[in-house]
């Protein structure tokens, strides 16, 4: 293992030559902290049997008809095709 000598992890790490048994190297055991983070995130729903969803389905289904995939004849294409449709689904 390899750690900067200035690096912070060098105050969390344990060495067990006891641990060694038949082997000529000891266990180095490193404690890192992790930080907190807080990952916002967001779940739209309908309602089954709902007038909303039988009207974001409807929706949906004219948009899928609406793309032109006549020309998906590389990678950017394609990726350009499924952005529209990812951008038309949210503002739907």
């Amino acid at each position: 293992m390899f750690l900067c000598s200035g690096s912070s992890e060098l105050n969390n790490c344990s060495i067990y030559p006891e641990w060694q048994l038949t082997s000529d190297h000891a266990l180095l055991m490193v404690t890192i902290q992790i930080a907190d983070e807080f990952v916002q995130s967001s779940k739209f729903s309908l309602l089954k049997e709902s007038k909303e969803k039988e009207a974001f389905v409807k929706k949906a289904i004219s948009i899928i008809k609406s793309l032109d995939t006549s020309n998906l004849t590389n990678q950017e294409s394609v990726e350009e095709v499924i952005n529209l449709f990812a951008l038309r689904i949210e503002q739907a």
